[in-house]
């Protein structure tokens, strides 16, 4: 038996990005997060999409043309460590190969569960699209800042500044500084 010769460009041929609306998406996240999140996702969704775009390409796909729960959280540790500086617990291999853990295991921390739920069954399904990764990414940077928002306002109210409204003294900015970085510290 002799097989059919196979030409390289049948087995090297990039996969070409699925293209979905992603409003689906959107609105699911809408219903667990509500519609600020909605709006602020909606917002990053494009320029993500073109920040990530050569990484995804580049990394290896299932046969629906999809990332892996594996390429994902490797293209979400690498955006997030070039955009932001940011390693976030769960995106890197800490070291080891990388592994098939879903990268929505970060939403295990928050409280928004339910987003994490979201995305764990389009992973489990067909992989994420270029769109669906861009909004996880997208989703991760609107909770961190609803977070921070969050610490920001206890830290003000910790140290006793701003509650009549008007902007705090240099010694107000130092007090708020401080307790935001012991809460940060201690988290």
């Amino acid at each position: 038996l002799r097989a059919a010769p196979a030409g390289a460009h049948a087995f090297l041929r990039a996969l070409p990005p699925p293209t979905t609306s992603g409003d689906d998406l959107l609105d699911e996240l809408e219903a667990a997060l509500g519609i600020w999140h909605r709006k602020e996702i909606d917002a990053r969704l494009s320029e993500i999409e073109a920040a990530i775009l050569p990484t995804y390409r580049a990394l290896p796909k299932l046969s629906s043309g999809r990332l892996s729960a594996a390429s994902s959280r490797y293209l979400l540790h690498r955006f997030f460590a070039s955009t932001r500086n940011w390693y976030v617990r769960g995106f890197d291999n800490g070291g080891d190969a990388w592994d098939a853990a879903s990268p929505t295991s970060v939403f295990q921390v928050q409280s928004s569960g339910h987003a994490g739920e979201i995305f764990e069954r389009r992973l489990d399904g067909e992989g994420l699209s270029l769109r669906e990764t861009a909004a996880l990414a997208a989703t991760l940077e609107s909770l961190a800042q609803e977070e921070d928002a969050a610490r920001l306002c206890e830290a003000y109210r910790v140290a006793g500044v701003g509650d009549d409204g008007g902007h705090p003294d240099e010694a107000g900015v130092e007090a708020v500084v401080d307790a935001y970085m012991v809460m940060y510290m201690t988290r």
